[in-house]
């Protein structure tokens, strides 16, 4: 089956993750455990130190600030968060800034002496590029991010860049441990497709409105060519094209990805505005070894990656204090 490019949900162009194993963020794993570190505190001074990692402290207004960084690079607004799901960001948020800064800590111990020229002018392009993108300064100043957050935060994309080339640089990633990666994991390596239809609107009342509609047993089709505001799917019935993990906006996708085949999502909130969702198809494709062999080249690193953040955590001294 054919996989067409996602006419309106872009790939992320730049992988800033700013870690890699996603937070690393059971409390119980790090040097030491006071508290949970996730819940949302009100009324706190921005003074007030949430976490330490060893000689540096996280107050909670850096953390407030990081945490604008952090929504907007979801695609969200700090606002749009509330309840526990306020909680778990906040949670991440944290547990990522600590994962940085042991990282940042570590490659500065190594010295910028061994950094090489392209890992040098990778930073640099890195830092160019944050430094002049528009909604992410725009984000910035709407959310009042210091300077010095800011530029933690470029430090943070562009020292995460550094270190994936040194672990890469100390792996065997020879064609036979790919090859042989591939013939142990084959069936993991499937990729997953499907097939979904949306209609997309400016609104939370109307999508509801909407999706009470479509349980009360109106057509999909007809609604999305009354109400939706992708013109690009409107005359296909709100139809995507199939995608798989990774390809489209993490909170569409999630949804998609969690629906059973003919059944509608809520209202899911992205940049784009409001989605009812309806899946229409998965499916499972095997992927060849030319195809695949850089991604298995990722994944190993990745998982290096991971297993040396884990020991860099262990060996800091991570005290939470709020």
């Amino acid at each position: 089956m054919t996989k067409k490019a996602l006419k309106i949900f872009p790939l992320i162009a730049i992988a800033i993750v700013l870690a890699i194993c996603g937070g690393c963020g059971d409390n119980s794993e790090n040097g030491d455990s006071n508290g949970s570190g996730g819940a949302a505190v009100a009324d706190v001074s921005p003074e007030t130190e949430i976490v330490r990692i060893g000689e540096n402290a996280l107050t909670e207004g850096q953390l407030q600030e990081y945490m604008a960084i952090m929504a907007h690079n979801a695609g969200n607004k700090p606002e749009d968060y509330s309840g526990a799901e306020l909680d778990e960001f906040r949670e991440s948020s944290i547990e990522s800034f600590i994962t940085n800064t042991v990282v940042r800590d570590y490659m500065e111990s190594l010295g910028v002496g061994v950094m090489t020229q392209e890992i040098a002018m990778a930073a640099e392009q890195i830092g160019a590029i944050l430094r002049t993108d528009q909604a992410l300064l725009k984000a910035v100043e709407d959310n009042g991010v210091s300077s010095d957050i800011f530029e933690k935060y470029v430090a943070f994309v562009q020292y995460m860049d550094w270190f994936y080339s040194d672990v890469k640089a100390g792996l065997d990633l020879s064609e036979e441990v790919i090859a042989e990666y591939y013939e142990t994991n084959r069936d993991d390596l499937k990729r997953t497709y499907v097939g979904a239809s949306h209609i997309v609107v400016g609104n939370l009342e109307l999508a509801e409105e909407i999706l009470e509609k479509l349980k009360d047993g109106e057509d999909f089709g007809e609604l999305v060519i009354e109400f939706s505001m992708d013109e690009a799917t409107r005359e296909d019935g709100g139809a995507l094209p199939h995608f798989g993990r990774n390809e489209t906006i993490k909170e569409f996708e999630d949804v998609v990805f969690s629906l059973e085949i003919g059944e509608l999502s809520g209202p899911v909130r992205t940049m784009y505005g409001y989605h009812i969702i309806r899946l229409d198809e998965r499916y499972q494709e095997e992927m060849e070894f030319d195809v695949v062999a850089s991604f298995i080249e990722d994944v190993l690193v990745r998982e290096a990656c991971n297993e040396k953040i884990w020991e860099l955590r262990r060996d800091t001294r991570i005290e939470y204090l709020d």
